[in-house]
């Protein structure tokens, strides 16, 4: 049996392991919220904006690769994030943005 060992950039690690025992530190989903409703969509954390539709009430329903695909149970849509180098893409931040207007949705209760 041949192991092969190679280099995987530090952007890639979170995208290969999706599931941590350890919370990463990100910004709350509050103030995310708050940031892209302004418009404010350069430079979102993939991880934080993972986190704020997590807390925007969708569910993880599939995905593959980088690709991670979300759902909620009031809204006819799926949202689908895909990590670039650790950042979420932009267009995909609008996306979110335009579901929360449309949906009237909100942050759920922790």
């Amino acid at each position: 049996m041949r192991l092969l060992v190679g280099w995987v950039p530090a952007s890639h690690v979170g995208a290969l392991c999706r599931t941590s025992s350890v919370p990463s530190a990100g910004v709350n989903p509050d103030v995310l919220l708050a940031r892209i409703r302004r418009a404010d969509i350069t430079n979102v954390s993939f991880d934080d904006l993972v986190r704020l539709v997590q807390a925007l009430g969708f569910r993880e329903v599939g995905g593959r690769g980088s690709h991670r695909v979300f759902a909620h149970p009031d809204v006819a849509e799926l949202v689908n994030l895909q990590v670039e180098r650790g950042q979420a893409k932009r267009y995909q931040v609008r996306q979110v943005v335009g579901l929360v207007r449309r949906y009237n949705l909100s942050l759920e209760e922790r």
